[in-house]
């Protein structure tokens, strides 16, 4: 059984194509809304103030992938967007953690302190 986690970060992850390819060949979908007081990656992801747009952008994923019949999983954290991709990924055991390509200059850090912070548990980090 393949499981992957995808975290809403680029305010794109309702793009069907992007949602075609992450989620072929899985069997159970983590979505992931971080919910990060740290304004530095505010460009990636939702800060507290973007609360309403951010559940709204989550139920507008959830809805595209329903209609693949996969099984979907959401749910919300609150803190540093990296630390919880990585506790998230970890906590449910995903096989890979799928991230919608971004060209913010964050984006780099964030894929970079991903893959550091998963490699040792053998969680890949897909990029499309």
């Amino acid at each position: 059984m393949t499981k992957i986690l995808i975290p809403i970060l680029s305010k794109e992850e309702e793009n069907q194509e992007f949602l075609d390819e992450a989620t072929q060949k899985v069997d159970v979908i983590f979505l992931l809304l971080v919910m990060d007081t740290d304004v530095s990656l505010s460009r990636l992801g939702y800060t507290t103030k973007e609360m309403w747009s951010a559940s709204k952008k989550l139920e507008q994923v959830k809805s595209a992938i329903g209609k693949k019949r996969k099984t979907v999983n959401e749910f919300t954290v609150w803190g540093p967007t990296i630390e919880k991709i990585i506790n998230s990924a970890i906590i449910h055991q995903v096989d890979r953690v799928v991230l919608k390509r971004s060209d913010e200059k964050e984006f780099k850090k964030l894929e970079d302190s991903l893959r550091k912070g998963l490699k040792k548990e053998k969680i890949t980090v897909h990029v499309i």
